[in-house]
């Protein structure tokens, strides 16, 4: 089964998704949500750096890849810049064998 790996752009807020369906199917891998979730953990509720939200979503990326029922990864861009979405490709093709569609959302 292909996988569908759509990078989104959406600067400066929570991305809400309105399409997501709602057997699971679909993991969602937002930057802001991650600091977010990441700094309401901490006891002193200090913004986390960007190393390491950087590590919690490559385990993220791990964790969904290897997930058989995940039909689409939605990947919400904190900025648009190539560089990222040519590191995550790279990162993913190193990692897993499935079959991807690369999908850039502007």
């Amino acid at each position: 089964m292909c996988l569908n790996f759509k990078f989104i752009y959406n600067e400066g807020k929570l991305y809400v998704d309105d399409n997501s369906n709602s057997e699971g199917n679909t993991k969602i891998i937002d930057y802001y949500s991650i600091k977010n979730k990441l700094q309401k953990n901490d006891i002193g509720k200090t913004e986390p750096s960007n190393e390491v939200i950087g590590s919690f979503i490559l385990k993220e990326l791990r964790k969904n890849l290897n997930d058989v029922n995940c039909e689409e990864i939605l990947y919400i861009l904190s900025e648009n810049n190539n560089s990222i979405i040519d590191n995550v490709v790279s990162y993913v093709n190193s990692i897993t064998n499935r079959e991807i569609k690369w999908i850039k959302v502007t």
